[in-house]
């Protein structure tokens, strides 16, 4: 008798064990059979007021129901003219890429959202995302919440940098066709900074904009040279002004483009430019490239 009892219960022991995974395996059967035949007949993006989204072998990983009817991925917002910072205009990325297979950026009316596929659920809302349309190093992704903008780890989905700046951005600084991320762009407090990756600054904070800067000089939207200390440079007399990685070139009034590496020392090299509205400069193999207006004007071999 003890030994049929006992029989009995082990019996109902694997019972209560295997028979929930069997029910769940049933369910997850069905409720994938069911998402499989889901009535969006020809598999579309946005079908009858939802989202769809499926992997590369057609099946269906998530379904995102609109809100409005300006329901898509999400793009990237750049107010980087706003301060007239020389930022990458290399981009060509429509939608903002999350890199997850699970999570993806919503676009829906104003509202911004980080999506989980498994979930179908809102995971967090944003005010605006900044990529530049351009991969940038280190799966990183500017992020605006409650109008301050931070710095969001794609890898990790956590804070690089906290949500307390009014503005951020990105130098345009590319390598193989990737935005680096060695340094940010900072207006914290009315102030203006360069910050290392780590969330540092640099320098002592500045009343302008920061267009640009290198190692030892920075740029404003004035056109003014400042230090890291935050002093004016004694300059000779320009125009213009641009800096360039460890370079910084100013432009006469005769559009002579000199580049310095310290005001202190003398030129390294100069070349005659066009008359333009823009300029900007790319700096290969030690020869810095002019592109007037965006099209290539001429070159500065700083090896001559």
């Amino acid at each position: 008798m003890k030994t049929q009892k006992s029989t009995l219960y082990t019996i109902l022991g694997l019972l209560a064990i295997f028979l929930p995974l069997a029910l769940l395996g049933t369910y997850q059967h069905f409720h994938h059979e069911s998402l499989s035949k889901i009535d969006n007949p020809n598999k579309d993006f946005y079908y009858n007021g939802s989202l769809y989204f499926y992997d590369d072998a057609g099946e269906l990983k998530g379904k995102y129901v609109c809100q409005t009817n300006t329901c898509d991925y999400a793009k990237s917002s750049i107010d980087d003219d706003t301060y007239n910072i020389n930022y990458s205009k290399a981009g060509t990325l429509e939608y903002v890429n999350s890199n997850n297979s699970n999570y993806v950026f919503i676009s829906d009316g104003d509202k911004i959202y980080l999506y989980s596929l498994s979930n179908e659920k809102v995971i967090i809302e944003y005010n605006a995302l900044k990529d530049y349309h351009l991969p940038i190093e280190n799966n990183l992704l500017i992020v605006e919440q409650d109008n301050k903008w931070g710095v969001l780890s794609l890898n990790s989905f956590t804070n690089v940098f906290p949500y307390e700046y009014d503005f951020i951005g990105l130098p345009d600084r590319l390598i193989n066709g990737v935005l680096q991320t060695d340094d940010f762009i900072v207006l914290s407090e009315n102030k203006w900074y360069i910050y290392s990756s780590d969330g540092t600054p640099k320098n002592i904070g500045v009343d302008r904009p920061i267009i640009s800067y290198n190692g030892r000089y920075i740029v404003t939207d004035d056109k003014k040279v400042y230090n890291y200390q935050g002093t004016l440079v004694e300059t000779p007399e320009y125009v213009d002004v641009y800096a360039i990685e460890n370079y910084i070139i100013i432009i006469t009034s005769e559009n002579l483009a000199f580049v310095y590496d310290d005001f202190r020392n003398s030129y390294l090299a100069y070349a005659q430019i066009s008359s333009y509205k823009t300029l900007s400069f790319q700096l290969e193999n030690n020869i810095i490239n002019v592109f007037v207006d965006g099209t290539m004007g001429t070159t500065i071999d700083l090896n001559a």
